[in-house]
């Protein structure tokens, strides 16, 4: 519910796809009389089709109520914009990375109330966000964001993850901060094409990287432009407002840096830190309440409270201070309230900072030859990585650990019907990196419906995909369990039926057979490939029709 003008906005209704949608009606204040009735269905205003055609991949249009919010020209429930009228505007979903000033608003993706501090979840001051595995983190990177917000007419403070944690990363560090309310195309193109330390040319700040992504600059994490920070303060923030010249932060105590528990699990000191640290979720140690100045950040109060606030549970109005605790009590505090709160002691640290061990960034390990080795990489058509000269024939190494090598050679005629291939592959230890080895089929000139059909020792696994090496995706056709010796010779066969559009693979012990994924009209360049390996394969052998 929502109120501006003398008009309530209120919504009834859980999802737009349930129960005859979300109802949005507008009230007179004073009266209670409707002045106007808007339902959100599952079908599209503007065109009629259903909303599930706008769905991009993992993000859809907005389909879930929360607590409304308003810029003064337009409603906003979650990232769904609204006209005072009560029309949805913007329906399409739009890229993350598309972030203007104007309707930049306060909101959450899964919603205010949620209390939960889910890993994925975070309060945006933006225009969007994006989800799932590989873009739950992206608009945390684009925007002001955190645990919990707030805003002036200036600038936006929050207490959040560092931007080295929008990631998939094994421990979460925060910080209090201010920033501009706005983020600039340039900021944002800028953290886009940022390339982490240590890590491969193709991989820039959208991979899950965590631990490299802690030496970069500020500037290439994050498009959100900080006026100040207090890193890692010892509290836990919970419930946050700003009024005047202050921001006022409650919550429970942080008694730990989690990089430290990551580090040493076992040590008993971090034991206990972690025992106590449970405790004060559970609110065993009180609460907290600091009040900090806009201008710097530096505290100008703390105080103890006699249990931590519920999830934003700080109001002010008034003169007066309102906070909703955890053990069902509502404190009201002011200049000249009765009874005082305690100070925090002096002594307690305004920060909990371990000394973590400084490390240099992982670089890129090349992967060399063994040996001075001949190179064949002029025998075949089209190469990536590299082919050198071994026993069995031919040796096939990528440029750099965590790469693939691709190496094809050209048919003396195409194959338009069915033929059998077949090979051996050895793969040795490749100390640090993955073993496996693939026969691969098609026209080098379309990599997305190349065939490959090959071997994955770590997972004792007989595979065949399309397009790529990817064991899941569209792209991944069928698997069977073989019993794979590393350092061992084995023999591959592989049948291609091109007018039924099947392939069956056979290779120690293992036979699968499955349809292909993709059309394949003919064969006209057969070669090897690895991932992240190293493998040695004898030359080609083709027997069948043309």
């Amino acid at each position: 519910m929502l109120v501006k003008d003398g008009v309530v906005y209120c919504t009834a209704g859980r999802s737009i796809f349930l129960d005859g949608g979300i109802h949005l009606l507008r009230l007179d204040a004073a009266t209670g009389r409707l002045i106007g009735r808007t339902v959100f269905g599952e079908n599209d205003p503007e065109t009629g089709k259903n909303m599930q055609t706008h769905v991009d991949r993992l993000n859809m249009p907005v389909a879930l109520s929360d607590v409304l919010s308003c810029d003064g020209q337009f409603l906003y429930m979650r990232s769904q914009k609204i006209d005072l009228e009560g029309r949805r505007l913007e329906i399409p979903v739009e890229g993350v990375d598309q972030q203007p000033a104007e309707g930049s608003h306060l909101f959450c993706q899964i919603g205010f109330l949620d209390d939960t501090w889910f890993h994925r979840s975070f309060w945006t001051f933006g225009r969007r966000v994006t989800g799932g595995y590989g873009g739950w983190y992206q608009a945390g990177r684009m925007v002001p964001a955190g645990r919990i917000l707030a805003f002036d007419d200036k600038q936006v403070f929050g207490y959040g993850r560092k931007p080295q944690y929008y990631t998939n990363a094994s421990v979460l560090e925060y910080q209090l901060f201010a920033a501009e309310k706005s983020v600039t195309s340039d900021a944002i193109r800028r953290v886009r094409s940022a390339k982490v330390p240590g890590t491969t040319a193709r991989r820039n700040t959208e991979s899950s990287d965590w631990k490299p992504r802690e030496g970069m600059p500020v500037d290439l994490l994050t498009a959100a432009h900080y006026q100040w920070v207090l890193d890692q303060p010892s509290i836990q923030v919970r419930a946050m407002l700003a009024a005047r010249d202050s921001v006022v932060v409650a919550g429970h105590p942080d008694y730990i840096d989690e990089r430290r528990a990551l580090r040493l699990p076992d040590e008993a000191e971090v034991q206990a830190a972690l025992d106590k640290q449970a405790d004060a979720l559970a609110g065993k140690h009180g609460g907290l309440l600091w009040v900090v100045a806009k201008a710097d950040g530096k505290p100008a109060a703390r105080y103890r409270l006699p249990a931590p606030p519920i999830h934003d549970g700080l109001s002010a109005a008034g003169g007066q201070l309102f906070i909703s605790c955890t053990d069902g009590t509502l404190l009201c505090l002011s200049g000249q309230g009765r009874t005082p709160l305690s100070p925090q002691d002096s002594t307690e640290p305004l920060q909990v900072i371990s000394d973590e061990p400084k490390t240099a960034p992982p670089q890129p390990v090349p992967v060399r030859p063994r040996t001075k080795e001949q190179n064949l990489n002029g025998e075949f058509a089209a190469v990536t990585g590299g082919v050198f000269k071994c026993d069995l024939g031919y040796r096939l190494r990528p440029k750099a650990q965590k790469t693939s090598a691709l190496a094809m050679k050209k048919l003396d005629q195409p194959v338009t019907s069915q033929a059998t291939f077949r090979t051996k592959v050895r793969v040795g230890e490749n100390e640090g990196m993955l073993q496996n080895g693939y026969l691969v089929l098609g026209d080098a000139g379309q990599p997305a419906s190349l065939l490959y059909c090959g071997l994955r020792y770590k997972l004792q696994q007989a595979h065949v995909a399309q397009g790529g090496m990817a064991t899941k995706g569209a792209g991944n056709i069928a698997s069977g369990e073989a019993p794979l010796e590393i350092d061992k010779t084995i023999d591959l066969a592989v049948t291609v039926d091109l007018g039924a559009q099947e392939v069956t693979f056979t290779a120690a012990g293992a036979t699968v057979k499955a349809k292909l994924a993709k059309p394949m009209k003919a064969i006209t360049h057969a070669g090897f490939a690895t991932t992240d390996s190293v493998a040695d394969f004898a030359p080609i052998d083709v027997a069948g029709g043309k």
